[in-house]
């Protein structure tokens, strides 16, 4: 089985570490596609699909669980919206929160999405500038499921009278369908 770690901040980019150590994972019912993960931090491909089923972690970790692409001969894209995206300011320990949407062309892997939700939740209680934590997630992603394109935007709420918006793209951008910036959702034209 492979798999690819995707370890909490460092100490020096991070206010606080969550425990990231639990064994998650588990099919989830996706018609047998999704892949069972290893008890580490990162994404698992392959596995035995005939093991059986174990529940599904509820707390914040860093494993991405992926499955099959259920149609790999054709460019279609998928797009994911987190609203409720929350990390700490670097340099006070407040509280930042963002929404984040993630387009992708998925190539052979798509990403599961309670997985997806819990990946994000895990940066919560971890210190990261909005630059540093849109690109790590990007990075995280592509290296997870190799996608034909992808991006990441992420529309941090304001702070100090300022909004935030960070887009980080990956591969060929012109699979992706041209879309309307989310900076609307913030009030901001």
């Amino acid at each position: 089985m492979d798999a690819v770690a995707f370890p909490s901040s460092s100490p020096a980019r991070s206010a606080t570490k969550p425990d990231c150590s639990g064994a998650a994972g588990g099919k989830n019912g996706c018609s047998g596609l999704a892949e069972s993960l290893t008890g580490q931090s990162g994404l698992a491909r392959g596995g035995d699909e005939s093991q059986e089923p174990t529940m599904m972690t509820t707390q914040p970790n860093r494993n991405l669980e992926t499955f099959a692409n259920p149609s790999p001969g054709r460019d279609y894209e998928v797009e994911i919206l987190c609203p409720e995206f929350t990390c700490l300011c670097p340099k006070t320990g407040q509280p930042d929160f963002a929404i984040f949407r993630l387009r992708y062309v998925p190539s052979e892997r798509c990403v599961e999405l309670k997985s997806l939700k819990l990946y994000f939740w895990s940066f919560r209680d971890e210190g990261h500038f909005h630059e540093d934590v849109t690109n790590r997630i990007l990075d995280d992603l592509v290296q997870g499921i190799s996608p034909r394109a992808m991006e990441l935007e992420g529309v941090f709420n304001i702070r100090g009278g300022l909004t935030t918006t960070v887009i980080a793209r990956h591969g060929d951008e012109t699979l992706l369908t041209p879309r309307h910036r989310l900076a609307g959702l913030n009030s901001v034209s």
